[in-house]
């Protein structure tokens, strides 16, 4: 594995006293080598430099998701929706994570949403789909 010191040196300025871009892009590297709880360290430290950034309580959230937590999950795309109500992508996690809780109502609703933004913002066809589906396969429960 690449080490952060070989990283900082191809990228410079990557990881800038008062940026948290490297903290996402280790989190999401962790996140990647299935390392959950190294992800979300890594999260804890990003919104730690920036609590505005909607993207790493997103990324944070799926992590909480993959370790069973659906709970801090939820909890987790509630703040990147909070932060950033255009967030598709927040909606989209948040819909699946109440589907697997159960909540099939409240899923349907933020797959909804999603679908209304991913049509919105374009260049999303793929999760678009995938959304219309959920809200398809929930609806015949």
């Amino acid at each position: 594995m690449i080490g952060i010191q070989a990283v900082t040196g191809l990228v410079p300025g990557l990881f800038q006293e008062d940026s948290n871009t490297g903290e996402i892009i280790w989190g999401i590297i962790r996140y990647y080598l299935k390392d959950y709880q190294g992800a979300i360290a890594l999260y804890n430290e990003s919104i730690n430099l920036d609590p505005h950034d909607a993207r790493t309580y997103q990324n944070r959230g799926i992590a909480h998701y993959k370790l069973g937590d659906k709970q801090a999950a939820i909890a987790d795309f509630n703040q990147a929706i909070k932060i950033n109500p255009n967030f598709a992508d927040a909606y989209h996690q948040r819909g699946n994570t109440r589907s697997d809780l159960g909540d099939k109502q409240a899923a349907i609703a933020d797959f909804q949403q999603a679908v209304k933004l991913y049509q919105q913002q374009g260049g999303n066809e793929k999760w678009l789909k995938i959304a219309q589906d959920r809200i398809r396969e929930l609806q015949k429960e």
